[in-house]
């Protein structure tokens, strides 16, 4: 998911990096479609990376299964298991690969967008959660973790679902693309 968010930033910030959004620009003017464009590219190349990545680490962990393993306990429960994860782990990596992508557009590069998202992480959501605890249910790393392990969180400052986590996730990921479609429809690209 780390790569996917990457791979996200990258794609935006790579054609700031390289002018080539001031051509496209040039040929396509509506600034909104194209950035629209490119959240959803972005989100769909890493959706489809992750179930690639998946389906190889499936079929490579098949031989191990037959020659030293076993299929007992692979049940329609396990396959559904991991049918589960496997999609929420693909929205999960799409989602990061839109934010990726917003926060590169705001950044104007990569490295700005993966930095904001380090510095946020690692020391914003950390002093928030040593100072106000009950900010927790609405930092972004636990509703990851929600969202990706699929079970109901119940502690003393966070109790959601998954669902509730998933939405919370969404709302955050149309604010990205909210703001930096309002700063890329007025600022000046060069």
């Amino acid at each position: 998911m780390v790569v996917g968010l990457l791979v996200g930033a990258s794609l935006v910030g790579a054609e700031y990096r390289f002018g080539t959004l001031t051509t496209l620009l040039t040929w396509e003017p509506r600034r909104l479609r194209v950035l629209v464009a490119k959240v959803v590219a972005a989100m769909l190349v890493v959706a489809a990376g992750y179930l690639v990545v998946e389906a190889l680490l499936a079929l490579a962990l098949v031989p191990v299964a037959v020659t030293r393993g076993t299929f007992a306990g692979a049940d329609a429960a396990f396959a559904r298991g991991v049918a589960g994860q496997v999609l929420r782990g693909t929205a999960l990596a799409g989602g990061l690969a839109g934010l990726g992508a917003c926060l590169a557009t705001l950044g104007r590069n990569t490295s700005a967008a993966l930095g904001a998202l380090v510095v946020h992480l690692i020391a914003v959501e950390a002093v928030l959660r040593a100072q106000r605890p009950a900010w927790t249910p609405w930092f972004l790393a636990e509703n990851l973790a929600v969202v990706l392990t699929g079970t109901h969180v119940t502690s003393e400052h966070i109790t959601r679902s998954t669902l509730a986590s998933a939405a919370l996730l969404a709302a955050y990921l149309a604010v990205a693309v909210a703001l930096s479609a309002a700063l890329f429809l007025r600022r000046d690209v060069t």
